[in-house]
């Protein structure tokens, strides 16, 4: 039989186990109250960042709405305005079209150009090797005014080229081109500076000189 300092000594013992288990408890109880904390505070975060996600991508979705929409006006904006031009050089029904997709975050565009109306209209995708020279010209030309009208912030409003019509008729010079050109200078208030070796084109313009090389000088007369 244990005697009782024996057994006073046992519960003092026992006693002093008790309140260290009672102290790990307690912090167990710490530290498992700070992982569920932690464990709120990330699914906190989980639910806002899937909240913000689905807002960026209805932000996305709704400003490709409004690029394509853009899109879809500038380019019929710049339709019109060539295809007013063109028909006004020659004479009959000329229309671009201008078709853009974006393929891989990639924009691809093309143009095609209907010539004519109704049953004999063609329609031509290859402007460059089916539509001829003179039409490229006029077509090049109303692209570089477009450009240069519409950029922002603003550019000096001089456009200067060199031989731009060279494959139109001589003919038409003065008539058509003519025309157009001082009907873009005056709608744009654009100013044109043109080296041309056509004589004809000097007759539509509001100042023309004429340069010519003698030897190894030049001289230069004002025509008009």
């Amino acid at each position: 039989m244990p005697t009782s300092s024996e057994t006073s000594q046992r519960y003092k013992a026992l006693s002093a186990k008790a309140a260290a288990i009672t102290v790990e408890l307690g912090v167990l109880e710490g530290t498992v109250t700070a992982l569920q904390d932690i464990l709120t505070q990330e699914q906190e975060r989980e639910r806002q960042s899937a909240a913000l996600a689905e807002e960026l991508g209805q932000a996305g979705t709704i400003l490709q709405s409004l690029e394509a929409g853009w899109r879809q006006h500038f380019e019929s904006v710049v339709a019109n305005l060539i295809s007013g031009g063109l028909s006004a050089v020659f004479g009959e029904p000329v229309s671009l079209t201008i078709e853009s997709r974006v393929v891989r975050d990639v924009l691809s565009t093309e143009l095609k150009l209907t010539m004519g109306d109704g049953a004999r209209a063609i329609v031509i995708s290859d402007i460059l090797g089916g539509a001829g020279g003179s039409v490229v010209n006029v077509l090049s030309l109303l692209l570089r005014v477009f450009l240069v009208t519409s950029m922002r912030p603003p550019m000096r409003r001089l456009l200067v080229l060199d031989e731009p019509f060279a494959f139109i008729d001589e003919y038409e010079m003065p008539q058509t081109v003519g025309r157009l050109l001082k009907e873009l200078s005056e709608r744009l208030d654009l100013q044109f500076l043109i080296v041309s070796h056509e004589p004809a084109l000097a007759e539509s313009a509001d100042v023309a000189y004429e340069v010519r090389r003698q030897g190894t000088t030049a001289t230069v007369r004002r025509t008009q």
